[in-house]
C-alpha cells in the first residue's frame, strides 16, 4: 500500500505525502501508538503527532481510549462519500460557471450591439450635417460656380458611400472577431467541464475497486500483530535473480510485468545480465507452452538517432532485440509498449509482486528488490498494471512505426 499510485490516489482527497503514509500504515493494524505509526510509514517522528491531529480533524482515524494514547484508522468506505461529495461539488461549480459564461455572453453581444447602433447614428448626424453644409454652400455660389459644385457634389457622395462600405466592412470584421473570442471561450470551458467530468467518472469507477481492496486489507489489518513476514528486501543480484525465478516457475494462471529499458543498468556486468535474460527468457517461453497468460508491457520510447546515440545501440542491436520479442509474441506472449514506466514490477497470479527499487536521487533502478507475497496488495499492483495496459500501444504497431525511423 505504499507504492505511488494509492498515495496519488489518496491525494486526490486533499491528503499529502505524509498524511497518506501515516492513513496506509494505520489500516495494518487495529491500532497504533504515534511511534509505531512513524516506523511503519517512514514519517519522521516529530511530524506524526501533527499529521495525525489532521487526520482526525478530517475524520480518517479517530483516538482509541486507553492509558497509552493510540490511533485507529476510519473506515476506507468513508472514500465512497468524499467522491460522492467532490462529485457534486463539481457539478455544482460547472453549472455556476456555465451560467455566467451564458450571462457573460449575452451582456457582450448586447453592449457591441448598442456600440454598432451609436456609432450608426453618430455617422449618419454627421453625414447629415456634411450635407446641410454643402448645401448651403451651393446656394451661396453663382452659377459660374454651379459646375464645379456639381462636380464636387459628385465626388462627395462618392466618398461618403465609400466610408460607408469601408465602416460597415471593419463593423463586419469587429463582429466576426469578437464571436470568434466568445467561441474560443466556450470551447475552452466546454473542453475543460469535460475533462473534469471523465475525471470524476474515472475516479468513480476505480474507488470501488480500491476501496474493496482498503477493506480488505483493513479488515486483515485488524487481525495482523505478527511481523512483516510476507515482505523480502534483496540487494544481491544472484540473490534476486534465483528469488525471481522461484517466483516465476510458481506461476500457474497469469503474469503480469513492466519490463524498462533501462533496467539493464541496474545489472552488474554485461555478461551476467546476458546470462540472466537468458533464463529468464527460456522460462517464459515454458510458462508460455505450459498455457500461462504472460503479459508484458515495455518501456518503449521513440528510436529517433539521438537515442540511439545516446543508450549505445545499434540498428542490428535493436532488430535483434525486436526478433527475440516476435518469437515470444509467436509463443503466446502478449505485449504493448509505453514511452515510460514508472518501476520494473511483475506480478504473479494476483497473489506475489516483486518492484525493483529507484534511487530517489538520479531515479535509475538500483540493486535493491522487494518481494512482497500478500494476496491483497499483489490485487492492488494488478489495478496500477491494467490501468497502464489500457492506455498502452500494441508493441506491432509500435514496431512498424519506430523501425521506419531506422531506414
Amino acid at each position: 500500500m505504499k507504492p505511488e499510485p494509492i498515495i496519488k490516489f489518496l491525494k486526490a482527497f486533499d491528503l499529502n505525502t505524509y498524511e497518506a503514509k501515516c492513513y496506509l500504515a494505520l489500516l495494518k493494524r487495529d491500532n497504533l501508538s504515534a511511534a509505531e505509526v512513524a516506523k511503519l510509514s517512514g514519517v519522521p517522528r516529530a511530524r506524526v503527532y501533527e499529521i495525525l491531529d489532521n487526520l482526525m480533524d478530517r475524520g480518517f482515524c479517530h483516538l482509541v481510549a486507553g492509558q497509552v494514547k493510540k490511533f485507529r484508522a476510519a473506515s476506507p468506505l468513508v472514500f465512497r462519500d468524499l467522491v460522492e461529495q467532490k462529485h457534486e461539488k463539481t457539478k455544482i461549480e460547472i453549472d455556476r460557471q456555465e451560467e455566467s459564461l451564458k450571462s457573460n455572453i449575452v451582456g457582450r453581444k448586447q453592449k457591441l450591439n448598442s456600440a454598432i447602433e451609436q456609432k450608426k447614428q453618430e455617422f449618419a448626424s454627421k453625414v447629415e450635417q456634411e450635407r446641410q453644409k454643402y448645401d448651403s454652400e451651393i446656394k451661396r455660389k453663382t452659377e459660374e460656380f454651379n459646375s464645379e459644385m456639381e462636380r464636387k457634389k459628385q465626388d462627395f457622395d462618392s466618398g461618403i458611400e465609400r466610408k460607408i462600405k469601408e465602416f460597415n466592412s471593419r463593423i463586419e470584421r469587429e463582429t466576426e472577431r469578437v464571436d470568434a473570442v466568445i467561441m474560443r471561450e466556450k470551447k475552452k470551458f466546454d473542453s475543460e467541464a469535460e475533462k473534469e467530468k471523465r475525471e470524476i467518472e474515472s475516479l468513480k469507477k476505480n474507488v470501488e475497486n480500491v476501496v474493496e481492496t482498503f477493506v480488505e486489507t483493513y479488515k486483515k489489518g485488524r487481525m495482523n500483530t505478527a511481523p512483516l513476514d510476507y515482505i523480502e528486501i534483496l540487494r544481491e543480484p544472484t540473490q534476486i535473480f534465483n528469488k525471481f525465478m522461484q517466483f516465476e516457475k510458481k506461476a500457474q494462471h497469469e503474469v503480469c510485468a513492466f519490463i524498462r529499458t533501462s533496467y539493464s543498468s541496474a545489472r552488474p556486468s554485461l555478461e551476467l545480465a546476458k546470462k540472466y535474460d537468458k533464463a529468464e527468457k527460456d522460462l517464459r517461453f515454458n510458462l508460455l507452452k505450459k498455457g500461462v497468460k504472460y503479459r508484458v508491457i515495455y518501456e518503449a520510447p521513440g528510436l529517433d538517432k539521438s537515442i540511439i546515440d545516446k543508450s549505445q545501440l545499434d540498428k542490428e542491436t535493436i532488430i535483434k532485440f525486436s526478433k527475440c520479442n516476435d518469437k515470444l509474441a509467436e509463443a503466446g506472449e502478449e505485449a504493448k509498449t509505453l514511452p515510460e514506466l514508472p518501476m520494473v514490477m511483475s506480478i504473479w497470479d494476483s497473489k506475489a509482486f516483486v518492484v525493483l527499487l529507484n534511487d530517489p536521487v538520479s531515479g535509475e533502478p538500483t540493486h535493491t528488490s522487494l518481494f512482497i507475497e500478500h494476496p491483497a496488495m499483489a490485487q492492488s499492483m494488478k489495478i496500477v498494471f491494467e490501468a497502464f495496459w489500457a492506455k498502452a500501444e500494441d508493441r506491432q504497431v509500435w514496431k512498424e512505426r519506430e523501425h521506419k525511423k531506422l531506414k
